[in-house]
């Protein structure tokens, strides 16, 4: 048994090799200044990009496509194009990430450069790039200089007239902004444990805390699909017949990690084995991974959001019992198994669950405690002086007389003369509860507190709210050896409480209901992954299925609800499609900070009974048990004897009933 503090995942395998229970004793809350600063980074268009020394670019399916158009070849470091302008501070730690594909050229190197009033040149890895094929590139480090753009090149070696090479999910984070400095993960593996979708939107920065209804469990046998005959489906991919079985449906990314390898195994020998991949792009891969064999091991490339496994099909063979765990090798079946624990943030914490410095929300099984209190700096009166170039703000009420604080468009800094001496700041005094900022690119109060509509500081309150839970919360779960651990980041809405706008002529033609806003922003894969929204009244579609004529739900690049009813077009009511909406319920997956907090893991606990007299009877009930689990034991006497109690080891009557059901404790 063991306490782990401070825990924070979004996805992991079980930090301990037992199978019992983990109670959260303490869930806390967290913000990050969240931030991906390429805009256009996934090619929608062309804008904002730029090319160095020669060729074209063009967009088509969130991929960009460069060429040389020189009339001979041309040295490597003029295959190069340059990302829309950015700003990361100089020292602060940044992480890079793109993919790239050169055709018909082999790279000798992934290279890029910073721009800084002058070139920067740094190593991307890997340090080799192969040709015709997606090569994932990263780089995580820090620069003495201020950036402001990158320039990535497209070939590691001389390019020939007409070279050719694709980009795309190109991504800068500024990790001291988000996290803070010296809290930044410490590798690219770390971060992406954390936030392991291939692609995030540009956001120069926003405050994103925790909201996540649940934590799940899973035992080791990672699959949970049914089976189906019949043709795998895809265009080009007529490799399957009525003799072969499928899953029936996609397994979500969430459990299958990119890099990660897997094995797969089933009870009978098949004489083919193969792996579907369908990408968050929405293109579709395929591999053979075993032939005439009971198991085979894969290894999941980046950008996979489903995977559907085919197989050749035995006689009688409904539903084969099959196995998908980590590793290269194949142990003994067990069957899927998986557990959810139930968070009631929402309850509890409408607006999720903050954090400011080194105080935060936190939830027990007793008490919901707020100490992070919120401000719209644009509600503030505001005056300058134009001698220090400070803004000063009127009280924040509620304000406790600490530093500890938050805000996404200002670093915070505590120290006096550091914070006059730098050009955009804010400033929490320890001796009253105003706000001090300095911006340059601001000279006036009025304009200033324009500016300042809807930025917000998050700051510690002077005094928690305490809310007692009664009945108090079960915050126990299963956790299995071997097996994994997840955030469970869905909510539920009703549509009739969302705002619409009514548009046409989109995918799905002239009849589609767009809503202005959501609670909590929708992840934004959910528009490939439809398994990752579910809907009361409507078929859910991914974005890419959507044609004219659809009638169904599903979220569109900018994380936004669509609706594509027949009944409701542009022409329509916006207020009638509202009304006819409430009682409809949308569940999604949210974006949210990973978990955060204290838990306790137990072992299985034994549970054993000694029968007195000797031979005078039997109970059954005996053996291992979870935490919190309820345990039945039944006594049946021998010919001769009869049942008087059950007793605890210290001689106490625990029940004079022969069947006796209670709780395992400690």
């Amino acid at each position: 048994m063991s306490r782990l503090d401070n825990q924070y995942f979004t996805y992991r395998q079980n930090p301990v090799d037992y199978d019992g229970t983990g109670t959260i004793e303490s869930l806390k809350g967290s913000t990050l200044v969240w931030n991906q600063l390429v805009e256009n980074g996934d090619f929608r268009s062309t804008r904002g990009w730029l090319v160095i020394y020669g060729g074209t670019i063009s967009a088509s399916n969130n991929i960009l496509t460069y060429t040389q158009n020189g009339s001979s070849t041309v040295p490597f470091y003029q295959t190069e194009v340059r990302t829309p302008t950015f700003s990361i501070p100089k020292n602060h730690k940044v992480f890079i990430a793109y993919d790239i594909k050169p055709n018909g050229v082999v790279g000798s190197n992934s290279q890029v450069a910073a721009w800084s009033g002058g070139v920067i040149g740094f190593a991307i890895s890997p340090s080799n790039v192969p040709k015709d094929v997606w090569t994932h590139c990263t780089y995580f480090g820090t620069f003495e200089q201020d950036i402001t753009w990158l320039q990535i090149r497209m070939s590691g070696a001389n390019a020939p007239s007409g070279f050719t090479a694709n980009l795309k999910n190109v991504q800068v984070f500024d990790l001291t902004q988000m996290f803070g400095s010296g809290n930044e993960p410490s590798s690219v593996e770390e971060f992406t444990s954390l936030f392991n979708l291939p692609y995030y939107k540009y956001d120069t920065g926003s405050l994103l805390s925790f909201m996540g209804n649940g934590i799940k469990t899973v035992g080791k046998n990672l699959f949970n699909a049914e089976w189906e005959s019949g043709s795998i489906g895809g265009t080009g991919n007529n490799i399957v017949s009525a003799s072969d079985i499928r899953t029936s449906s996609g397994f979500s990314a969430f459990f299958f990690e990119e890099g990660k390898t897997y094995t797969f195994s089933c009870e009978e020998t098949r004489q083919e084995i193969w792996v579907n991949y369908y990408f968050n792009d929405g293109t579709f891969g395929r591999t053979k991974i075993g032939v005439n064999t009971t198991s085979a091991s894969f290894t999941v490339p980046n950008g996979v959001r489903f995977i559907r496994f085919r197989m050749t099909k035995k006689s009688n063979d409904l539903e084969p019992k099959a196995q998908v765990e980590y590793g290269t090798s194949a142990s003994s079946y067990v069957p899927y198994t998986e557990s959810v624990l139930s968070l009631p943030i929402s309850t509890y914490f409408p607006s999720g669950m903050k954090s400011a410095g080194s105080v935060y929300d936190e939830l027990t099984e007793s008490k919901a405690i707020t100490r992070i209190g919120a401000v719209d700096l644009g509600s503030l009166s505001w005056t300058y002086s134009a001698d220090s170039q400070i803004f000063t703000s009127g009280a924040v009420l509620q304000r406790a007389l600490t530093q500890n604080g938050i805000c996404a468009r200002y670093e915070k800094i505590d120290g006096w003369t550091e914070f006059n001496q730098s050009s955009k700041s804010i400033f929490l005094p320890t001796n009253s509860n105003i706000v001090r900022i300095k911006d340059s690119a601001y000279t006036d109060a009025t304009t200033f507190k324009t500016a300042m509509s809807s930025v917000m500081l998050y700051y510690e309150l002077a005094t928690p709210t305490e809310t007692d839970i009664s009945p108090e919360l079960d915050l126990t779960y299963n956790i299995y050896k071997d097996g994994t651990e997840q955030l469970y980041p869905y909510i539920t809405v009703d549509l009739g409480d969302l705002d619409w706008t009514a548009e046409g002529s989109g995918l799905g033609g002239d009849y589609e209901m767009t809503s202005r806003s959501v609670p909590f922003g929708i992840d934004i894969p959910s528009m490939f992954n439809k398994a990752d929204i579910s809907c009361s009244a409507y078929t859910t579609y991914s974005y890419l299925e959507v044609n004219t004529g659809t009638t169904g739900i599903s979220v569109n690049e900018d994380g936004k609800i669509v609706v594509y009813d027949p009944n409701y077009n542009q022409f329509g009511s916006t207020s009638a499609f509202k009304t006819a909406m409430s009682g409809v319920k949308l569940t999604y997956r949210i974006f949210t900070t990973p978990f955060y907090g204290d838990i306790y893991y137990r072992g299985l606990i034994p549970v054993s009974v000694n029968v007195y007299p000797l031979g005078s009877g039997t109970v059954t009930g005996s053996g291992q048990y979870r935490y919190h689990e309820d345990v039945t034991l039944v006594a049946t006497p021998n010919d001769l004897y009869r049942f008087l109690r059950y007793e605890d080891e210290n001689g106490d009557t625990l029940s004079t009933s022969p069947t006796y059901t209670f709780e395992v404790g400690e």
